[in-house]
């Protein structure tokens, strides 16, 4: 059997208004969504993760990295460097967990209201420098009239 690797954690990235991580579950906001009106109100971001950690890789650490990127793959830079986060994790094996199942852990990041123009975004969340999942988005300019 072979050992497992950072590549079989299983993520799952959900682009929402508002997330908040509390005992090791997710409270989202208005998730799901893909697109958005500009002008309008500010549009608030925020990304909702769930990571399933294969038994074998409990008490290693993993590091997470999330950027916003432009469509042709560009970081999206404000002026003060790539808009993103950093952060490391790592999962203990649960004393009356079950070695078949997944240990499940999650992280919500607020990004807020971030001053972007019309175009196609994209959230992408890396672990140990390798793009595992992706949240795109589409931000138009409202039709005239």
């Amino acid at each position: 059997m072979t050992e497992p690797a950072a590549s079989d954690i299983d993520v799952t990235l959900l682009l929402c208004d508002s997330a908040q991580s509390i005992g090791g579950k997710l409270y989202v906001m208005g998730g799901g969504w893909t697109h958005a009106t500009l002008p309008g109100p500010p549009i608030s971001m925020a990304l909702a993760v769930r990571f399933l950690i294969p038994w074998g890789l409990a008490d290693q650490r993993f590091q997470i990295g999330v950027v916003l990127r432009h469509a042709d793959g560009r970081p999206v830079d404000l002026g003060e460097g790539e808009v993103g986060a950093q952060t490391e994790l790592g999962v203990t094996q649960p004393l009356l967990g079950d070695p078949d199942e997944p240990i499940s852990a999650v992280l919500a990041l607020q990004a807020g209201s971030l001053p972007l123009s019309a175009g196609r975004y994209a959230w992408v969340l890396e672990i140990n420098g390798v793009e595992r999942a992706r949240a795109p988005f589409v931000l138009r300019e409202a039709a005239a009239g």
